[in-house]
């Protein structure tokens, strides 16, 4: 609790979070929200990276994903309003 009272204060710049808190926190000026894991369905996707656009603010998301999210991957796809940017990691680069 202390470092998410940080982290809305703006004492601390990163939070990382478990998709549990990801859907119980309701922190403002949320900047950039990065995915690790996809969330199972699109509506939680687009419920977790809300948090970049309250009030009408912007925000970005970035999402690392597998061969096995691909049809997720489409659908959040079809619902942006800006071009969404990729890029592809190749195998054996280190990366992970």
């Amino acid at each position: 609790m202390e470092t998410l009272k940080r982290f809305k204060n703006e004492e601390i710049d990163v939070l990382i979070a478990t998709d549990l808190a990801a859907r119980g926190l309701d922190i403002e000026n949320v900047k950039t929200v990065i995915n690790f894991l996809l969330p199972n369905t699109l509506k939680h996707y687009i419920h977790r990276v809300g948090r970049t656009a309250r009030a009408g603010k912007t925000g970005r998301s970035i999402s690392l994903v597998g061969e096995n999210e691909r049809l997720l991957l489409k659908e959040i796809l079809k619902t942006c309003k800006v071009p969404a940017k990729m890029r592809i990691v190749p195998q054996g680069t280190g990366f992970l």
